[in-house]
């Protein structure tokens, strides 16, 4: 039987000015095996710095966050990924 999980995952870009379109764009495309993409939201941090928090459905077969947040950490433009959140779906 195949285990679900969903994490939550925050995304900060290097950049005030990103395009976070192409951002989420370049994260989606980089998911690792089984991960899919649920859903999204914009967060301010502060001096209209913003990041994105996403929430991502696994199976057990990825054993844990870790292959999303190397995989996301690649990418241009990205300076920290960090999973908030990890719950059995």
């Amino acid at each position: 039987m195949v285990n679900y999980y969903v994490a939550i995952i925050e995304v900060t870009p290097e950049e005030v000015d990103v395009d976070f379109n192409k951002l989420l764009d370049e994260l989606k495309n980089g998911l690792p095996g089984s991960a899919s993409y649920l859903k999204h939201e914009q967060i301010p941090i502060a001096f209209g710095l913003e990041k994105l928090r996403l929430q991502i459905k696994f199976s057990d077969e990825l054993v844990n966050a870790d292959p999303i947040e190397d995989a996301w950490s690649n990418i241009e433009g990205v300076q920290r990924v960090e999973t908030i959140m990890v719950s059995k779906a």
